[in-house]
């Protein structure tokens, strides 16, 4: 059976016609009205209502994370950026790289690194 020849004033005579008619619906009430004919189809509406209601939850908690993920990035890239004037500064006052790197422990590779920008 092909789902676009299901007729709309036809009504469904067997389980197999309720299961296309309950796959072809266009709209939540639709699903609800034929779901109430069969207890398997009723079923299946609350299993689809779930994975819904699952699925906006998951949409929820990934916008969650991708922010909180962007908050610590630009955290992060901001503490780096203080530090990279503070090892400029620090430089330019005359402390060797070997010093700085000492103090705030880092490889001195990571300091002249730095110091280079």
């Amino acid at each position: 059976m092909e789902l676009p020849k299901l007729t709309e004033s036809k009504e469904p005579v067997n389980r197999l016609e309720l299961w296309l008619k309950f796959l072809n619906a266009e709209s939540e009430e639709e699903l609800k009205m034929i779901s109430d004919k069969d207890s398997l189809l009723s079923d299946a509406y609350l299993e689809r209502i779930k994975a819904f209601a699952d699925e906006a939850k998951m949409h929820e908690i990934d916008a969650r994370q991708k922010e909180l993920m962007d908050s610590i990035t630009s955290i992060n890239y901001a503490k780096q950026e203080g530090r990279i004037e503070v090892v400029k500064e620090m430089y330019a006052g005359g402390m060797s790289i070997e010093t700085i790197a000492k103090v705030l422990k880092q490889s001195e590779a990571e300091i002249r690194k730095y110091v280079n920008m």
